[in-house]
């Protein structure tokens, strides 16, 4: 996933409503209340800034500022997992859109963020139809070569992800990827956002050279970035940790992967919903290398932070649960590792096969290696 495309296209909001002249002195403060909050990692009190001000916006009301609340909101949310109500967020800025209120130029980012929540809700068919709506709009008013294609262009590479057509998914990011080349240099560190992206993908059709390369390009980019960009430095270390895995390169896999954990214990924000899965994927090499004493200490670490920052049904921890379970079979502990799988298939059911496609490895498939 770019790291994270919905937080580039939140905090441009943010900026945007502080800078804006209309709207209440309150609500500017508030949205840069929130900016602040979520960029230190204390979004539970952003997601409280931000649900102010939507209600100041709203009892002011400014259409404009309120759809870009609301947008605002549902983009915490939605990063948090909380996908429910980040529809519910989204759909309220969507219907004061559509009734012509606000400004429309604002429909597709609202529409693409609500393709994003069907896909990771598993509704496949409605995030297509949102996704390219916001796609030809932002291509007939913007062109087909403006930056912001390319946050569709990935969104639709992510959805063909979820649908395991990884061929076509990887089609619609190397477009994302040329766009964003264009727009913006091939030194960008969104560019490097998409070749982690792609990485990823390649390396599932286990075309692992290919994505080496990309990732060790990304690697170069977002080391040279001007600014600190430690999401995406995480991603890309941890992803280049899965491809040396592919490759039977098991001492670097562990030193791409304590080089991620030791990086996001210090430069991510503790309550960062993605920390979790570098530390399962230690787990789960640590497991199939019999370290189990090393393995056990990183997937309780996971699952403390999943439950947590994520909740105790979040999608995330299905893999975690089942790298545990694992884990406990093979050191004997049958009663504990039943009761581990038992609450793994609870998260299923409480969750979309997309869902249940983490960036993480598989102990049993680390040992057939």
């Amino acid at each position: 996933m770019i790291p994270k495309t919905g937080w580039r296209i939140f905090f441009f909001l943010m900026a945007s409503l502080v800078a804006a002249q209309q709207g209440p002195r309150t609500a500017a403060e508030l949205f840069s209340l929130a900016n602040m909050h979520s960029g230190n990692g204390r979004y539970p009190e952003a997601e409280s800034a931000l649900n102010q001000a939507v209600r100041v916006c709203a009892e002011a009301g400014d259409d404009v500022m309120t759809v870009r609340a609301w947008n605002g909101l549902g983009e915490l949310l939605r990063m948090r997992g909380r996908y429910a109500e980040a529809e519910s967020a989204y759909t309220k800025a969507r219907v004061i859109l559509e009734s012509n209120r606000g400004d429309l130029s604002d429909f597709p980012a609202v529409l693409n963020n609500l393709g994003a929540v069907y896909r990771l809700t598993g509704r496949y068919s409605d995030a297509e139809k949102a996704i390219r709506s916001a796609l030809a709009t932002w291509a007939s008013d913007l062109s087909s070569e403006h930056v912001k294609t390319a946050i569709a262009l990935n969104n639709l590479g992510q959805l063909r992800v979820a649908q395991g057509r990884y061929a076509a998914g990887d089609a619609f990011l190397l477009r994302a990827q040329r766009v964003l080349e264009h727009a913006l240099g091939a030194d960008h560190p969104d560019v490097a956002g998409i070749l982690v992206n792609r990485g990823l993908i390649l390396s599932r059709l286990n075309r692992f050279d290919e994505a080496e390369q990309l990732l060790k390009r990304a690697l170069v980019v977002v080391e040279s970035a001007s600014l600190p960009q430690p999401a995406r430095l995480v991603s890309c270390l941890n992803t280049l940790g899965l491809v040396a895995i592919g490759r039977n390169r098991f001492a670097d896999a562990e030193n791409y992967l304590t080089r991620a954990a030791a990086l996001m214990e210090t430069g991510l924000p503790p309550d960062h919903p993605d920390l979790a899965s570098v530390w399962t994927n230690l787990g789960a090499l640590y497991t199939a290398q019999a370290r189990y004493g090393s393995a056990e200490s990183m997937l309780q670490k996971a699952l403390a932070h999943q439950s947590r920052v994520l909740g105790m049904d979040a999608a995330a921890s299905y893999s975690t649960l089942k790298e545990y379970a694992k884990l406990l079979r093979l050191t004997k502990r049958k009663a504990e590792a039943g009761r581990m799988e038992i609450r793994a298939r609870e998260v299923a059911s409480h969750n979309t096969q997309e869902s249940l496609l983490p960036y993480v490895v598989d102990a049993d498939q680390l040992k057939k290696k």
